[in-house]
């Protein structure tokens, strides 16, 4: 009886926790993208991904989908999307020309929820793909806020680890749940592709 009450009190505690992280981003969606916080560097940086709930679900995205996957997906799928995130940060910095930079994040947030919907279904090498190339456009986003000099290098820093944080809080919640809540994972990714759908269409 002991491992089963413990199997429903993490149940519960996981479902309290994701229903908490959803009202939070909720909350922080009415600041999406309002440009820097004062005092820029690092926390301007680390804070930039927060303030937009179309960075926020992407980010939460590819750490779920690491999670579903599994093997090899479970650190290379969260290392491109840090990867694309930088060179986009980049190229955005340098004020680089990269057209529908809005469309491609909701695109993001669309396609990468359906991703957690399809989860291992999804082959490798295009999820790969896909996932690279979306990380570019939210990359870019962030660049071309970023403050010049040395500061940049401290932002670039900051919002590298915000990313990192809210892929890891994906990758831990997909696992706290686990195959069990594989059906609440997908509807979560409904839920998120649904969203980006909304932002595309406001877009149009």
């Amino acid at each position: 009886m002991k491992p089963r009450l413990f199997s429903e009190k993490s149940s519960a505690l996981s479902q309290h926790a994701l229903l908490g992280l959803a009202l939070w981003c909720l909350a922080l969606s009415a600041h999406a993208h309002p440009g820097h916080i004062d005092g820029m560097g690092t926390v301007s940086g680390f804070m930039h991904p927060l303030t937009g709930l179309d960075h926020m679900l992407a980010m939460l995205a590819v750490g779920v989908y690491a999670a579903q996957c599994g093997g090899r997906a479970r650190w290379l799928a969260p290392l491109l999307f840090l990867g694309g995130m930088a060179a986009g940060g980049i190229a955005g910095y340098l004020q680089w020309a990269l057209p529908q930079v809005e469309a491609g994040i909701a695109a993001s947030v669309l396609v990468l929820g359906l991703m957690v919907v399809v989860g291992r279904r999804m082959p490798a090498l295009p999820a790969y793909v896909l996932i690279t190339g979306f990380a570019l456009c939210h990359g870019y986003a962030h660049g071309v806020e970023a403050p010049g000099g040395s500061a940049f290098g401290l932002y670039c820093a900051g919002f590298i680890a915000s990313c990192v944080m809210l892929q890891a809080i994906g990758f831990g919640a997909a696992r706290l749940l686990g195959a069990h809540h594989a059906f609440w994972m997908r509807c979560g990714g409904a839920l998120v592709a649904a969203t980006g759908l909304i932002m595309l269409v406001r877009l149009a």
